[in-house]
């Protein structure tokens, strides 16, 4: 339970660098940038608060769990599985979604 939300707190940390690094690219003017900054602490806090998560912090669990190298019979049992993945809407996947 505590490796689940210390990955979850890693992950939130890897989301706000994420978001600085994704507007700063898409020219999102400052005050947007500060703006969605600032909100996302607060997101966090009623996350853990509520014991929520989000679509993005059951991606970076996932990656968590397949990039660990004491997983290694995970991974290679599910490439095993899976031959092909088919994307849709691929402009719409985020960095954690692209890395898995």
């Amino acid at each position: 339970s505590s490796d689940i939300i210390t990955t979850t707190q890693n992950s939130f940390e890897a989301r706000r660098d994420a978001i600085a690094t994704v507007q700063e690219r898409l020219g999102i003017p400052p005050p947007i940038s500060k703006l969605a900054l600032a909100i996302q602490p607060l997101y966090e806090e009623v996350q853990v608060r509520t014991h929520s998560l989000d679509t993005e912090d059951y991606c970076g669990l996932a990656y968590a769990l397949l990039s660990c190298s004491t997983n290694n019979g995970i991974l290679n049992e599910i490439r095993g599985k899976i031959q092909h993945v088919i994307l849709d809407e691929y402009q719409d996947v985020s960095l954690c979604q692209h890395s898995l």
